[in-house]
C-alpha cells in the first residue's frame, strides 16, 4: 500500500489553517461581545448617574426662579367692575350776606335727573409681589401688595338724561354736571369695594400667579403655594421684632 504524504501534509495543513482561521474569528467575536458589554455597562452608568444629577437638581427650585416665573405675567392682574347708575342733582341760589345768608333764593331752583355707565377697574401690580421659599417645608409663600382701585372710566356715550328743569335765573353749568359726577363716582367706588371688589381682585391675581408657577411641573408636584397680604406679613413681623 503506497502513502500519499503530499496529500496528507496538504490535508494536515488546511485543518490547521482552519483551525486558525476559527480561533482568530473566536477571539475576535469575544473581543467584540466584551466592548459590547463593557459599553453597554459604561452607558448604563453614564444614564444612572445623569439621572440622579437631574433629580438632584430639580428637587429644589430658588427665589429667582419663583419671581421670574411671576414677573413673566408682566402685566397688572385686575377685575372689573361694571355698572347702570343714574342719580339726581339739586341745586339752588342762597344769599351770600346779610340777614337772609344762607337762605335759598326762591325761583332759583335748578336741577337734572341722568344715567349713565361706568367700569371701575382694580386689581395689584404684579412688580410689587414678593416672594419666600422654604425649602424645609416645601413652601413657596407669595406676598401680594393690597389691591386698589386703578381707574374708574365713566362712558359719556352712555348718558342719558331722565329729567331735566332749567331755570333762566340759575342755568345747568358744565361744572355741576362734573361736580355731581364726581361725587357719583365716589359713591360707585365706595359700593364697589363693600361688595367684593378688593377680594375679588385678589382671588384673580392669585389664580393668575398659581396658574403661572405650577406651569413648572417641580413647583406643581413638589410644592405647595401659600398667599399672604403684604400689609398682614409687616404687621406679624412687627409684632415678632416686638
Amino acid at each position: 500500500m503506497r502513502i500519499n504524504f503530499e496529500k496528507m501534509e496538504s490535508g494536515i495543513r488546511k485543518s490547521i489553517k482552519n483551525i486558525i482561521i476559527f480561533l482568530i474569528i473566536f477571539i475576535i467575536g469575544l473581543l467584540i461581545g466584551m466592548f459590547i458589554i463593557k459599553y453597554s455597562e459604561h452607558r448604563k452608568a453614564e444614564k444612572e448617574a445623569n439621572v440622579a444629577v437631574m433629580e438632584e437638581i430639580t428637587t429644589i427650585v430658588s427665589i429667582d426662579e419663583v419671581m421670574s416665573q411671576i414677573k413673566a405675567i408682566n402685566e397688572l392682574a385686575t377685575v372689573e367692575y361694571l355698572y347702570t347708575d343714574s342719580g339726581k342733582f339739586e341745586d339752588k341760589k342762597q344769599f351770600e350776606d346779610g340777614w337772609l345768608e344762607g337762605v335759598d333764593i326762591p325761583l332759583t331752583s335748578k336741577s337734572f335727573i341722568v344715567r349713565w355707565d361706568g367700569r371701575i377697574k382694580a386689581g395689584i401690580n404684579i412688580s410689587d409681589v414678593k416672594c419666600d421659599v422654604n425649602e424645609i417645608t416645601k413652601q413657596i409663600t407669595v406676598i401680594m401688595p393690597d389691591a386698589e382701585i386703578l381707574s374708574h372710566e365713566v362712558f359719556e356715550d352712555s348718558f342719558e338724561t331722565l329729567d331735566q328743569t332749567k331755570n333762566i335765573f340759575n342755568p345747568i353749568e358744565v361744572d355741576d354736571v362734573n361736580k355731581f359726577i364726581g361725587e357719583s363716582k365716589n359713591f360707585m367706588e365706595e359700593r364697589a369695594v363693600s361688595n367684593g371688589l378688593f377680594e375679588n381682585a385678589d382671588k384673580n391675581a392669585q389664580a393668575l400667579i398659581e396658574n403661572s408657577l405650577e406651569s413648572l411641573t417641580i413647583i406643581k408636584n413638589d410644592y405647595t403655594i401659600v398667599f399672604e397680604k403684604a400689609s398682614e406679613s409687616e404687621k406679624e413681623q412687627e409684632s415678632t421684632n416686638g
